[in-house]
């Protein structure tokens, strides 16, 4: 090649159709487990749970950008970190919808497990088999054409992100504004959203997104909250509660700022005392008094109709 001569233009491998249709599609499972991993942390929140779901929407957002830098940006090690990463995305995804789905129903409440399982390995294996195809095609190229890498950034690549970083947001944003859920301790008798004696102190309360009292509690002597629970213009009486006396351990959860939506275990026993409990409509209200201790323990449980 003489001095006048140019060096030939090397042409970047280009990526198939497919391949950009698949990046497409695991660029949006990224963002889509991503904002759903921060719904879950804020639905959880504050128990120390939810930072795992944190953790976990991490791997959305990595699969984002590993995917894009990979098959657009042409990566090579971003598309083999990505084939990785893509796998344990959708892995997690229908890990994350079955444990929500037996949190709020008790049950596996999906569709045919086969098919899932079915849908979610078959992506993995396509997204292993393309990006790591890709990785090896990118591999070949750059070590015949050594390219310094590009680090700059595009107008259009700015937007996108912002975009991106919108639909990862957005579902979050509307979750905060309609979450109801809150935690209150000392506060005085007038100010509680459910109905206490005037002699109860010490009063605290946890309250669902769906405005139901999980727990309360409240110190108060046996006879004062009979006598509140004995009137005649009580809900209680009006409802026909029901009495019985606790002559063995009786668990029951306290309300703590801890707490996940569904604990998993119960937080105070009751070994000797009383429980009242009455039902208007479709919820039942239980207040049950620790003997031992002077506590009064309310809570309220929505029973849908069949």
């Amino acid at each position: 090649m003489t001095e006048n001569e140019e060096a030939p233009e090397v042409t970047l491998p280009k990526p198939s159709w497919l391949l950009i249709v698949f990046s497409v599609i695991n660029i949006l499972a990224g963002v889509a487990e991503a904002s759903v991993m921060l719904v879950g942390f804020e639905y959880l929140w504050p128990n120390p749970a939810s930072y795992q779901l944190l953790l976990i929407s991490l791997v959305g957002v990595c699969l984002v950008v590993l995917q894009y830098s990979g098959t657009f940006r042409r990566n090579a090690n971003a598309a083999l970190g990505d084939a990785f990463v893509s796998g344990l995305c959708y892995g997690m995804i229908l890990l994350f919808c079955i444990t929500m789905d037996f949190l709020r129903q008790g049950a596996l409440i999906l569709p045919p497990g086969q098919l899932a399982w079915s849908i979610v390995f078959a992506a993995t294996i396509v997204s292993l088999a393309m990006n790591g195809f890709w990785f090896w095609k990118l591999k070949q190229h750059f070590e015949k054409h050594p390219t310094p890498s590009d680090y700059s950034i595009s107008m259009q690549e700015v937007l996108a992100c912002l975009g991106l970083l919108g639909l990862i947001i957005l579902p979050v944003a509307y979750q905060v504004q309609a979450n109801q859920s809150i935690y209150r301790e000392n506060v005085s008798a007038i100010e509680v959203p459910f109905p206490v004696p005037e002699e109860a102190k010490a009063i605290r309360y946890q309250r669902d997104r769906n405005g139901l009292i999980v727990a309360a509690s409240y110190e108060i002597d046996e006879a004062d909250l009979k006598d509140w629970l004995s009137r005649p213009d009580s809900e209680m009486r009006k409802h026909g509660a029901k009495w019985s006396e606790i002559n063995k351990p009786y668990e029951i959860n306290l309300p703590d700022p801890t707490l996940a939506q569904y604990p998993t275990s119960m937080g105070h026993v009751v070994t000797k005392g009383i429980r009242v409990i009455w039902k208007v409509d479709n919820v039942y209200y239980a207040t049950t008094y620790d003997r031992t201790e002077g506590l009064a323990i309310y809570q309220e449980v929505f029973i849908p109709q069949n």
